[in-house]
């Protein structure tokens, strides 16, 4: 493989290390499929690939975590518009960003340090509802600071599903040590 630029990023930090991390492959024609996801293995992130527009979009991204391609990562489109925006001036319109699946798209203004962006997205699948005491089990924290009645514990997803739990605050979040082998998540600890 060529060499190949990458900028990495982090989207949703409210710190230098907070967010999440992600690599954005600028220029990544002439990658084949394997290499895109053997860089996603060697990065053990979301990794997106920015790419010329084929169709009727502005740009074209590819997502691949370390074992497949998604369809579309809303964190690593922000970190890809991100940089495409910081090559070349601002859009005086939303830029249309080509995924496979399908085209959406991506409304920029400017923010007080970073470009704030609204991301077109699938329609929502709601689906199945867990228990919350073995949610709470995993999440080491107590069944009381589940906040059933707000809403249900439920898989939801606009590209892949994530269980939504709701938390009665934030000092619940904070104090949370998750179990990562119960959840089946590799983590740096």
């Amino acid at each position: 493989m060529s060499s190949v630029r990458v900028v990495h990023s982090r989207v949703f930090a409210a710190t230098s290390g907070g967010g999440n991390p992600c690599p954005v492959v600028v220029e990544g024609v002439g990658l084949s499929d394997e290499a895109m996801l053997g860089l996603a293995r060697r990065y053990g992130l979301d990794t997106v690939f920015v790419l010329p527009p084929q169709r009727d979009g502005d740009v074209r991204m590819r997502y691949f975590v370390p074992d497949h391609e998604l369809g579309v990562s809303g964190h690593a489109t922000i970190a890809g518009i991100t940089v495409v925006l910081n090559a070349k001036a601002s859009p005086a319109r939303p830029m249309r960003v080509e995924t496979i699946d399908g085209v959406f798209e991506v409304t920029t203004a400017a923010g007080e340090r970073w470009p704030r962006m609204t991301l077109e997205q699938l329609p929502p699948v709601f689906g199945a509802t867990v228990d919350g005491s073995d949610v709470a089990r995993v999440l080491n924290i107590g069944t009381d600071g589940i906040a059933n009645h707000r809403s249900p514990i439920q898989s939801v997803s606009v590209s892949r599903a994530k269980l939504i739990v709701p938390i009665v605050d934030w000092r619940v979040l904070n104090a949370m040590k998750p179990d990562y082998d119960a959840l089946g998540v590799s983590v740096n600890r």
